[in-house]
């Protein structure tokens, strides 16, 4: 198989939902769907994809919801004789009763099969684009890369404000509300008062440097659209010169319909402070 084709953000994002919507399946029949899945992309798809080719054959394919119940298939009811010939006996009060009970029961299936599928919503990802919030960090910034991963290192500068901008995508049919950062991304005491607000008015590959869009919580991202997502935080940490502090995901608070979750977002570029030559002195300053 190409693993330029099944490495691509949103193929793995989808095959993860499917990997979720089959649960309920026996294992063996979850895992030759999904295997069925992964050759039909890497046979439908070119090498090295773009995100555009990539959504249109996915939409062929349908939701992984509708493709896992597509293989289970109807589940018939069986009912005994004797249950039978106690229904046949209720009179009308009873058959109301039934009635009443049965459209509760599906109610209750209903509701639960809506939570199931927020449960189960694919999560935001990151679309790629990453830059240093801060001028004098996007001036003094290195870009290195190894194999598949980039990374973007900038100098820390103790006691000062430092932060990036990144392009957050939703995958999914559903809007998903960013609330903020999880407890613990605001609890580091080395990246001291992190805090993460979205763009108003900016696209997931828009660049914010030198614009000044309304940044705010909560923020709403429609359903397969983007938006810039800004995280800040006062730099208190101290390493020595030349020693790398990566931060390789963001977890993030979101509300899908009824519930809220965290949700990891992967960074690449993977974004990393670099000690400096004043870090010797950084714990005195």
């Amino acid at each position: 198989m190409s693993g330029t084709v099944l490495r691509h953000p949103l193929v793995r994002n989808y095959l993860r939902a499917l990997d979720a919507a089959c649960t309920a399946l026996p294992p063996g029949r979850a895992r030759e769907l999904r295997d069925q899945i992964a050759a039909h992309l890497d046979e439908a798809l070119p090498a090295g994809p773009t995100d555009s080719e990539v959504r249109a054959e996915l939409a062929r394919l349908g939701t992984p919801r509708a493709l896992a119940a597509e293989v289970a298939g109807p589940v018939p009811a069986k009912i005994g004789t004797r249950l039978l010939y106690r229904l046949a006996r209720l009179r009308w009060r009873g058959w109301a009763a039934v009635a009443t009970g049965a459209a509760l029961a599906a109610a209750a299936a209903v509701f639960l099969s809506y939570l199931d599928d927020m449960k189960t919503t694919e999560p935001l990802r990151e679309s790629g684009y990453e830059t240093p919030w801060y001028p004098q960090d996007a001036a003094g910034g290195s870009v290195s890369s190894a194999g598949d991963l980039t990374q973007i290192a900038i100098a820390e500068r103790y006691g000062q404000w430092q932060g990036f901008a990144i392009g957050i995508f939703n995958d999914s049919d559903r809007p998903q509300t960013v609330l903020g950062l999880a407890p613990a991304m605001t609890s580091s005491q080395d990246l001291a008062e992190m805090t993460a607000s979205v763009a108003n008015g900016l696209n997931e590959h828009d660049t914010p440097i030198g614009t000044a869009p309304d940044w705010g919580l909560p923020a709403v991202i429609p359903p397969h659209s983007g938006r810039m997502l800004r995280v800040v935080w006062i730099t208190r940490l101290c390493a020595q010169p030349g020693e790398i502090s990566p931060l390789t995901y963001l977890t993030l608070r979101v509300r899908v319909g009824l519930i809220t979750r965290n949700e990891d977002v992967q960074l690449n570029p993977v974004w990393a402070l670099l000690g400096s030559e004043s870090s010797d002195h950084c714990a005195s300053g």
